[in-house]
């Protein structure tokens, strides 16, 4: 039997393991605006691999219909509604998908009329 000295055989394995999504904080927030105003909707998800986040509206996926004043930021993470008009109040939803998983979160939108606006701040 040969013997090298010096001789070293290595062998080097990456183990990657997935992780479940998760959203922090509650599962269901209520988010008012008045009227002609922006606001957002914030998806803080975590997971590995990264989650494809799908947003949707009364049960129907967002960008599946066109709304001109929507639009997402931060890889999906946030959503941005631009001149909120009283028919964008609904429930939104962020679902949160990789290989591990899935998890949502539901937003409840409402918007404030300009007739509200004095209430508001008092």
């Amino acid at each position: 039997m040969a013997f090298r000295q010096n001789s070293l055989t290595t062998c080097a394995r990456l183990l990657s393991v997935a992780v479940p999504p998760r959203i922090d904080g509650d599962t269901l927030e209520t988010v008012e605006v008045v009227e002609n105003h922006t606001t957002y909707l914030y998806c803080p998800v975590a997971g590995t691999p990264a989650p494809s986040i799908i947003w949707y509206r009364n049960g129907v996926p967002l960008f599946d219909a066109t709304y001109h004043n929507v639009r997402q930021l931060d890889a999906g993470r946030r959503l941005e509604l631009r001149r909120v008009r009283a028919d964008d109040e609904a429930v939104y939803r962020c679902q949160a998908v990789n290989v591990a998983g899935q998890t949502v979160k539901r937003f409840k939108l409402r918007v404030l009329g300009m007739y509200l606006l004095p209430y508001v701040f008092l």
